[in-house]
């Protein structure tokens, strides 16, 4: 009871901070000298990381950077992208990080429609690539972020002497972020974030995370550029012990959770299930107790892992559901029972009582499209008024996921919109198909499309583990109309995903037309 006392009284204290910029200042104060990023072998305190990103907003100042202008950054995991994010959160400039998988020519694009006045960069970018960039757009201001010292000292100048806190107001409603989806069932869209959608981003997880510890480590391998942002103002007000890696290296993130003793691990379900694979084939190596609360995000984990993973990593795992234009968390699962029906989708729990959802155009299953109300929803798209009439209607936001609801108000993602369809005129929900499958011992991932007439299904198979595809279609055949049978499998150690866990289908498709004389079981005619 007293426990829930102190709770309720630091919430209560917590509401009155009305922007990202107050809720900064409350974690310098609560958690000033405790250690809040690991980078490499760098460790800051909160005093430390405030002084440096209150020196970068006055360096920003001085250099003619005002409240309202675009700040770019390319830049990966590193503790200088958390400061620029901060001093923008301070300053009222608009963050806007571009997406590590944006191709040259995107990265172009973007910069030359966002228009941003200053654009950090790191060593990923090339003399070649900066060089195209400055003759296609007018930004004013290039800042290399490198760990070279020669180099890092240019960022290091832009700080100025003084590290006092900027005095910008800020108001709520006002554009804190532009931030970029995936792009993997369609064009990149900029979505346009306030600072109260930060905030209330934050809110919303305190109110329904359970899994918060005054020792928190938590391992950031989602890039902070897309969904790794999600949980940057959480972490840092609980005093968290943040760190940084650059990049999905699954040797190396099990060397990390057991050498650092990490707590918390926030993952998309393609990278968690190549964790869960890599650590049960060398489970000797490694010791994993220290976790205590995996969180899974931007896709659905496959129904057939939960009673796997629970066995190797506890009842532990908390599925929920959001996404950029929506910051999470919508709906939140905390997975200790699994069903093992292998028809039923896995839940994504009920909706969260800060969140309002209705389901439209209801098929005959009671399926529909997902619509919700909240105070974390984007304030529209950059530059797409199209798309902002078509998804954003009087504070509702259509997204493009189909959902249902059970009798006891729990949630199913079905599927994408851009993953449906169509065999003999029927709409084909691939996601369906992909959760039989992956039943099969030895599945470890699995996407399910169309190509001409055929249905296809490319299988990730895991480690130590042969596939007979023979067996494989029969295990189908018993279980699937002949309709949603593949009719081809293509068998690959891994299928490519983006830095932040999706499946790059350009690339899969890239791969049949290199494997499809190899495959074992023929296109039936």
């Amino acid at each position: 009871m007293i426990l829930n006392y102190c709770k309720y009284i630091l919430l209560r204290y917590l509401f009155r901070l009305n922007t990202p910029k107050a809720l900064i200042r409350f974690a310098l104060k609560k958690h000033g000298k405790k250690i809040v990023i690991i980078d490499n072998d760098v460790h800051v305190t909160m005093e430390e990381l405030n002084q440096n990103v209150n020196k970068l907003c006055h360096g920003l100042l001085s250099k003619g950077i005002k409240k309202g202008d675009i700040i770019g950054v390319y830049l990966q995991n590193q503790k200088e992208y958390i400061e620029i994010r901060l001093a923008a959160y301070k300053c009222g400039f608009i963050f806007c990080a571009l997406i590590d998988d944006f191709p040259q020519k995107q990265r172009l694009e973007t910069l030359n429609d966002i228009k941003c006045r200053v654009f950090f960069y790191d060593k990923r970018l090339t003399e070649k690539d900066i060089y195209e960039i400055k003759v296609n757009t007018k930004i004013e201001l290039y800042i290399p972020v490198n760990d070279i010292p020669d180099v890092q000292s240019q960022y290091l100048k832009l700080f100025g002497k003084n590290n006092t806190e900027p005095k910008t107001k800020i108001k709520p409603i006002e554009i804190s972020a532009i931030g970029f989806t995936s792009g993997t069932t369609g064009k990149s869209k900029g979505i346009l974030w306030s600072h109260r959608a930060w905030l209330y981003s934050f809110y919303h997880f305190l109110l329904n995370n359970n899994t918060a510890t005054y020792n928190m480590v938590i391992l950031h391998v989602v890039p902070l550029s897309t969904a790794g942002s999600l949980i940057l103002l959480p972490a840092l007000a609980s005093g968290a012990k943040n760190i940084l890696m650059q990049s999905f290296d699954v040797e190396k993130i099990a060397q990390t959770i057991d050498g650092e003793k990490v707590t918390n691990l926030a993952l998309p379900p393609a990278f968690l299930i190549e964790l869960w694979d890599y650590f049960t084939a060398n489970k000797n190596d490694y010791h994993f107790s220290s976790l205590k609360s995996i969180s899974v995000g931007s896709a659905v984990l496959p129904g057939s892992k939960w009673k796997e993973m629970i066995k190797t990593f506890g009842p532990i795992i908390q599925q929920s559901y959001g996404m950029a234009e929506v910051l999470a968390p919508i709906a939140s699962l905390r997975i200790t029972k699994p069903d093992t029906k292998r028809l039923k989708f896995t839940s994504v729990g009920k909706v969260i009582p800060q969140v309002k959802l209705k389901l439209r155009e209801l098929d005959s299953n009671n399926r529909g499209v997902i619509c919700l109300r909240s105070k974390t929803s984007a304030t529209g798209y950059w530059n797409r008024e199209d798309l902002n009439r078509r998804h954003f209607q009087n504070g509702w936001f259509i997204t493009e996921d189909i959902g249902q609801l059970d009798h006891q108000g729990n949630l199913y993602i079905i599927e994408r919109i851009a993953n449906i369809f169509k065999m003999n005129e029927e709409k084909v929900m691939p996601r369906g198909i992909e959760e039989i499958i992956h039943f099969f011992s030895g599945v470890k991932e699995v996407l399910v499309t169309k190509r001409g007439e055929n249905v296809i299904a490319y299988i990730a198979v895991r480690r130590n583990c042969k596939i007979d595809t023979l067996q494989l279609k029969k295990f189908c055949s018993e279980l699937l109309p002949e309709m949603l049978r593949p009719s081809i499998f293509i068998l690959l150690d891994h299928l490519p995903h983006s830095t932040s866990g999706k499946i790059l289908k350009d690339k899969l498709e890239q791969t049949f037309e290199n494997v499809y004389t190899k495959i074992s079981v023929k296109p039936e005619k």
